[in-house]
């Protein structure tokens, strides 16, 4: 083995180099640029508050972050197979734009963390609401299946009776 490579054949970091930089188009949401329209929004939200007007609508800069991130954690393997990835999707910005006034500025500096979350926890609420819809349709189907038994048992045994030999 080679004394300047501490790694494993695999791995084409050697030592005392860094790690590659990622791709620029793979960061699809600034975090500094998002995280700058936040504060600026949080000034107008107070000042709107402050003159007791409504509040402002969001920029269409954290709409389009809020929509990136929501979309490009649907394309994670985990929420691969399902069919109902678009309401998935849906469910989440909608979700993020409620809350967008919640991200606290002072407490956190990576809006797209906070948001991420938001859109993971709102994918799983989405997942758990489909498959209590399953079970309900598969529910309703087992039971109209039995009672359409039932009721062909009941017609067979009234027919019957008229049955003459």
């Amino acid at each position: 083995m080679d004394k300047n490579h501490e790694y494993k054949k695999s791995t084409i970091i050697s030592k005392n180099s860094d790690k590659p930089k990622a791709h620029e188009d793979r960061h699809y949401v600034d975090k500094k640029a998002f995280y700058e329209a936040l504060v600026l929004r949080t000034k107008e939200v107070q000042e709107a508050e402050d003159a007791d007007e409504d509040k402002p609508q969001a920029s269409d800069f954290i709409g389009q972050c809020i929509i990136d991130i929501c979309t490009n954690l649907a394309k994670k393997h985990q929420f691969s197979g399902y069919h109902f990835k678009d309401e998935m999707v849906a469910d989440a910005i909608c979700h993020c734009i409620r809350y967008i006034d919640s991200f606290d500025i002072d407490k956190s500096d990576n809006p797209f963390s906070y948001f991420t979350q938001a859109a993971y926890f709102q994918f799983i609420k989405r997942i758990n609401l489909e498959k209590e819809q399953l079970y309900i349709k598969c529910k309703s189907t087992m039971s109209s299946i039995i009672h359409a038994d039932s009721l062909e048992e009941d017609v067979a045994a009234d027919n019957a009776e008229f049955i003459h030999d």
